[in-house]
């Protein structure tokens, strides 16, 4: 997805090498899908179908200024050497899903950080979506920022599957939950909603005026457990 349309499967133990980034939808008119599925258990003990990128600045990009997707499921893998950004320049669009039934676990592995409809620069980033579903393991290894101070569409929805960070996650988004648990040094709310039902390990602090912490899906009282400290510097919206 360069310019036009482009689509990508991987699958029984398919193996895709990128040696620089892996970019799924570059340009503005660019649309394009990548699905990494499934794990061949033959011969043992068995190949995992693996998109991944070997520079020590090799990174992932969904969503450049197109619009791109990347769906790991029923034991498939992805790996990024150095970091994923997920639809960070004006009107893009990223989606990252991450789950699926399988005889092992649907992965996403990052060395550095994870940006997720977020950018340094003046404009607001994309519409961004990561979605980590029962049988998804996803693991940062640096900081991770969900959604953008100067305005952009990010939800972070982990539903039943589970996200580790080694260091920080910081959230101008949307932070779902409907089971599943969230790993991390520390979660920071500067503007946004953290909700939904699962378990939070870090300690959260909500720091924005514009922040909402509200339990439960879709209506439906849930709990939201928050195994850290807890500390509330801004006001909560009634």
């Amino acid at each position: 997805g360069h310019l036009g349309g482009g689509l990508r499967n991987t699958t029984n133990s398919g193996q895709v090498i990128g040696t620089d980034d892996i970019i799924i939808g570059n340009q503005a008119t660019a649309t394009g899908t990548v699905t990494v599925n499934g794990f061949n258990p033959l011969p043992a003990p068995g190949v995992t179908s693996h998109m991944r990128t070997t520079a020590a600045n090799g990174d992932i990009i969904v969503g450049l200024s197109g619009r791109g997707t990347i769906n790991i499921q029923a034991g498939g893998k992805v790996t990024s050497s150095d970091d994923i950004w997920i639809a960070s320049n004006p009107n893009s669009q990223g989606t990252v899903n991450v789950g699926g039934t399988g005889l092992t676990n649907s992965t996403l592995v990052i060395t550095d950080g994870l940006d997720l409809s977020r950018n340094d620069g003046a404009t607001a980033a994309g519409l961004g979506t990561l979605e980590i579903a029962t049988g998804g393991v996803v693991t940062v290894g640096g900081v991770m920022r969900v959604g953008d101070p100067n305005g952009s569409s990010a939800r972070l929805n982990v539903y039943g599957g589970s996200l580790t960070c080694t260091s920080s996650i910081s959230g101008d988004g949307t932070i779902d939950m409907n089971g599943g648990s969230i790993t991390a040094s520390s979660l920071t709310l500067n503007s946004g909603t953290l909700g939904g039902s699962g378990t939070n390990n870090p300690p959260v602090d909500v720091s924005g005026a514009a922040c909402t912490v509200k339990p439960g899906n879709a209506g439906a009282a849930g709990l939201l457990t928050i195994n850290g400290a807890y500390d509330q510097d801004g006001m909560m919206p009634a």
